[in-house]
């Protein structure tokens, strides 16, 4: 590259130049401690961000200092992801399409060495799910959209692009659809299994202690079946003013009534892309994230058995998650498994997953089928 010739620095008068032997015996007196301090230190691992030689401080991510800082200050292009994550310190302050980016160059780091059995060494079928399930002293459940389409739910992607109210309208208007009966299908036999599990593996029922059932769902469907689900996305189960920082149950009623206090038109608790921070009544939302962080602290060190329904793969759903908090886990040299219900597999994003492909209502009713038998 041709370098550009720059013109002698005007020094003001009186002010001699910084040529001295003086000044050149600082120079090399810093540059041999600097040497001497890089020869008694490892050298710094690449941030997975930038591939910069940098002192790494965001120890999960692989991520240094300056990159840490974008990826917080990118406030860019609305705040739908924010505080919805189950990874503490994930990168829930950038939005939009600069989350996107980041959060893509973040995940797309080289796997850690080895891949984890994460199915046991078992074959995958619902009675080998069930061991798996049975074998760790705390169960996981992890919920997608793809849990929720057997009832006809529409996906995000099946939305309108229209105001909030409007867009997470078509998700309530199906749900009003549903009777008590129908419900009952894979969420009610969820509940069952997840009770008959930890009845047979700890003598007694099912706690939150033991058992946490995280979902990005906004349907509503597994809590109306009965299921502890914490809702990070928030839910179209409840409405919202943020005027009045109030949130109440949405009924039966479509379309909904304003609110009870100011009766103006109110909105679903779900913080979309198109709302500002101070849109979102966030009360109900953070205690949900604040349970799923307080479980996996509990479970941090023991043994541990995920089952994901569901859920895709893409940078906004819980696999990215997933995949942290194994590799997390991996490094503690703690035990998991994992057990992937869908309809596709997951793409080598858990390696060594148990994958049981196919309708998840079906699945789950099978591994129900073999909580009346022995599987041992």
């Amino acid at each position: 590259m041709e370098q550009l010739a720059l013109p002698p620095a005007r020094l003001p008068a009186g002010v001699a130049p910084t040529t001295s032997r003086s000044r050149r015996d600082r120079d090399g007196a810093a540059q041999d401690q600097r040497k001497r301090k890089c020869a008694r230190t490892e050298p710094a691992p690449p941030c997975a961000v930038c591939g910069r030689q940098r002192k790494i401080t965001f120890d999960l991510l692989q991520c240094c200092e300056p990159c840490q800082d974008l990826a917080v200050d990118a406030e860019d292009a609305g705040g739908h992801w924010r505080a919805a994550y189950l990874t503490a310190g994930r990168l829930v302050e950038c939005k939009g399409e600069a989350m996107v980016k980041l959060m893509g160059q973040m995940l797309a780091r080289p796997p850690p060495s080895g891949v984890q059995q994460l199915d046991g060494g078992l074959a995958a079928s619902p009675a080998n799910a069930l061991r798996l399930l049975r074998a760790a002293p705390r169960t996981l459940v992890l919920l997608g959209s793809g849990a929720s389409a057997g009832y006809g739910i529409p996906t995000i992607d099946q939305l309108p692009r229209a105001d909030p109210l409007t867009r997470y309208g078509v998700v309530r208007q199906a749900v009003l659809k549903i009777s008590e009966q129908e419900i009952g299908g894979l969420y009610g036999n969820l509940g069952r299994l997840l009770l008959g599990i930890d009845a047979q593996r700890s003598g007694g029922p099912a706690s939150d202690e033991t058992t946490a059932i995280i979902s990005t769902n906004v349907d509503h469907l597994a809590k109306r079946a009965g299921l502890n689900e914490l809702q990070l996305h928030g839910t179209t189960g409840r409405l919202q003013c943020a005027r009045c920082d109030q949130t109440w149950p949405s009924g039966q009623d479509w379309p909904p009534a304003g609110c009870p206090s100011c009766n103006s038109a109110p909105l679903f608790n779900v913080p979309t892309d198109t709302l500002e921070e101070e849109d979102v009544v966030w009360r109900l939302i953070r205690q949900d994230h604040q349970s799923a962080l307080r479980y996996l602290k509990q479970a941090a060190n023991a043994p541990l058995a995920v089952l994901a329904i569901g859920v895709a793969t893409h940078v906004h759903t819980l696999t990215p998650e997933l995949q942290l908090i194994l590799e997390a886990r991996a490094a503690r040299g703690v035990a998991s498994s994992v057990v992937w219900i869908n309809q596709q597999g997951q793409g080598g994003e858990l390696p060594g997953a148990m994958e049981l492909i196919g309708d998840a209502a079906a699945t789950v009713e099978a591994m129900l089928q073999c909580t009346y038998t022995s599987v041992d």
